[in-house]
């Protein structure tokens, strides 16, 4: 018993930092879709692959592919927009359950 409860907190000793960051994660995609709905949806992930590409040309990406990479990190952020909406609908269905 004593080794299966070593085991136990070994193993959530090991997941915790990715239980952490994809909590952290889901945070910061709920809140760029709660910005989004202000700003607007292509304002926002323009600025967001904008700030993308400048860190990737900063860490030495070729500046000839810049405009495809923008526009691949463009889609990205409407992704990551997507799933934050996603991440909202499922956190009111589930807060809305506690409460009714």
């Amino acid at each position: 018993m004593a080794r299966l409860i070593r085991i136990a907190f070994t193993v959530l000793k090991m997941a915790a930092p990715i239980i952490a960051w994809v909590a952290i994660n889901s945070i910061k995609a709920m809140l760029l879709a709660l910005i989004s709905l202000w700003k607007g949806v292509p304002d926002t992930c323009r600025a967001i692959a904008d700030e993308w590409v400048a860190e990737a040309i900063k860490a030495g990406w070729p500046t000839v592919w810049e405009r495809h990479l923008r526009n691949v990190l463009f889609v990205l952020a409407l992704l990551f927009v997507f799933i934050g909406w996603i991440l909202l609908a499922y956190l009111t269905v589930f807060l809305l359950a506690i409460v009714f």
